[in-house]
Order: C-alpha cells, then sequence, then structure tokens
C-alpha cells in the first residue's frame, strides 16, 4: 500500500497520505488546524449567508450584537436558498467538517435527552429472523459491489486492488448468517447452556468456527463461498477458539478436517442455504484445477 506526496491546500506545506484517501478530494490539509483556518476563510466566500471571509471572533463586525427576529428570518431565508442552490457545494463543505470535542459531547448530549422516555423492549426470535431475512435480500453481491465502488470513487474506502489479499479473503470468508440458531451446526446446543460470547457482557460465550480454516483455505486457493458454508461451521467456546489460534501459529495447519471431508460435508448437507447450488458448482470447480484467485 503506498503513500502519495500532498501540498496542504491552506498553508501548502507538502506531507503523505494513502493513495486511496486523497483521491479525488479537492481540498486536502495537513492537520486540523489548517481544515479549521481553510473553512474559516471558506465560509464567508462560498455562503453569504455567513459574512465576509475569515472574520471571526471580535474581528467581526457583528460580534456581540444581537439579532432582531426579523433579521433571524431574514438569514434564514437567505440560507435556505442558498442550500437550496449550492447542493453540490455544501455536500463538498460536509464532508470536510470537523467535530470539535465540544459538539461531539452536545450532539450526545442532546441524543440521550431525546432517547431518556423510550424503553427499548426486546426482540422476539422472529423479529430477529425477518431482519435476518429482509439483509439478505437487500445486501447482495450486486449492491454490496456498487456500495464498494461508490464508497471507493469518494476516497472513502481503500480499493481492494490496494488491500492485503488475505485481509481480502478472511472477509470474504466470514459468515453470512448467525448459524448460532442452526439445529444441523455442530455444538449448536452451546448457545442455550452458555449464551453468544460478547467482549462485554459475556466473555465465556460461543462463537462460530471454521472447521477448514482460513489460513489453509486461503494458501490452497479454496473459494471462500466454500468456508462459510454451514457444513463447515461448528459452535464453541470462546475459550476454546483462542486456544486454537494460537496452536495455529505454530502448526501448518488451523483445520479440524480435510478439504476432501468439507467438500463431502458440503455435498451430504441436508438443510438449506442460500449458496448451496453455488457452493455444489465451485467443487466441480476446484476439483476441476479452477481455484479462487
Amino acid at each position: 500500500m503506498s503513500k502519495v506526496k500532498c501540498t496542504c491546500t491552506f498553508c501548502g506545506g507538502e506531507f503523505e497520505r494513502y493513495a486511496s484517501v486523497v483521491k479525488n478530494k479537492k481540498t486536502v490539509f495537513c492537520d486540523k488546524n489548517c481544515k479549521a483556518g481553510y473553512q474559516k476563510t471558506l465560509v464567508g466566500e462560498l455562503n453569504p449567508c455567513y459574512g465576509k471571509p475569515g472574520k471571526s471572533g471580535k474581528d467581526n463586525p457583528n460580534y456581540g450584537n444581537k439579532w432582531s427576529e426579523e433579521q433571524k428570518k431574514a438569514v434564514s431565508t437567505r440560507s435556505k436558498q442558498w442550500h437550496e442552490n449550492n447542493k453540490d457545494t455544501w455536500l463538498e463543505i460536509n464532508r470536510n467538517r470537523t467535530w470539535t470535542e465540544e459538539g461531539k459531547k452536545a450532539i450526545g448530549d442532546a441524543a440521550r435527552k431525546a432517547l431518556s422516555g423510550i424503553t427499548k423492549l426486546p426482540m422476539t426470535e422472529e423479529q430477529k429472523k425477518k431482519i435476518g431475512r429482509k439483509s439478505s435480500e437487500k445486501f447482495t453481491e450486486d449492491y454490496n459491489a456498487k456500495y464498494r465502488k461508490t464508497m471507493e470513487d469518494r476516497g472513502y474506502w481503500m480499493p481492494l486492488s490496494e488491500k492485503d489479499p488475505y485481509d481480502v479473503y478472511f472477509k470474504e470468508s466470514d459468515w453470512l448468517d448467525r448459524m448460532f440458531d442452526n439445529p444441523l451446526i455442530e455444538g449448536h446446543e452451546l448457545t442455550s447452556d452458555i449464551g453468544v460470547f460478547n467482549m462485554k457482557t459475556n466473555i465465556k460465550g460461543a462463537v462460530r468456527d471454521h472447521k477448514f480454516g482460513r489460513k489453509n483455505g486461503f494458501a490452497l486457493k479454496v473459494f471462500p463461498q466454500l468456508l462459510r458454508h454451514p457444513a463447515n461451521c461448528r459452535i464453541i467456546t470462546h475459550a476454546n477458539n483462542v486456544s486454537k489460534a494460537q496452536k495455529g501459529k505454530s502448526k501448518s495447519t488451523d483445520c479440524e478436517i480435510t478439504l476432501d471431508e468439507l467438500f463431502d460435508a458440503i455435498e451430504n448437507f441436508m438443510g438449506e442455504w442460500k449458496e448451496h447450488g453455488e457452493c455444489l458448482h465451485l467443487i466441480k470447480l476446484y476439483r476441476q484445477g479452477n481455484m479462487y484467485e
């Protein structure tokens, strides 16, 4: 992952940033102070509702003055009109905005006050399943691909081509479903006995584990869809999972089953899985010598 040399829009100083971070950005800054200084000079120039550029605090002719209701309405009207006519410019300004700690605290306090009278009811199992179904219907591979392209084009996300290949594979082979509630999953009864692992509330809980590990899957170029199949999942305690990870560092494998055993488990899987047909096809391709790239 390479860095590129940049010139600060405000002070003219040179610094380095990752190419994906500054891609398609019209303005770049070496630190928050330069960004704040630039915004102070920019506001008046781009938005006539805010007065002359570069005038703030005691230097502003309106410092200490109180506006009448008529003045407030007039400024509000001009501001709304400006935002309506300059949507693209406003989006650019807002994209570069930096919140102060006081601002973050004020927003947090306001949100907590607004939500203080609301009682959060626990979701039923049916509600959880419904949310899961709706999410699966929305976040398809096409949707995710389009969303990633948008975020990369805007410079918010690092392009996959610049990421470490194993990091990409690790994410792609992650579980698409909870798995904990599936009676066909090995060790599923642990969920009802000790609950699901949570770093804050249940550190002794259960977690999902790949029987055929991702490290070996990457090394053997196994399609990630096969590793995230329910047939490759088992439920174990978090402690056992940590122990397995430590042992995997000192061994050449992180697998509980062989690759052939994984293929057999998928081919003989009796439950429902949205990618099952695709997985059967990928097994056939892999056996023919076509591998993940």
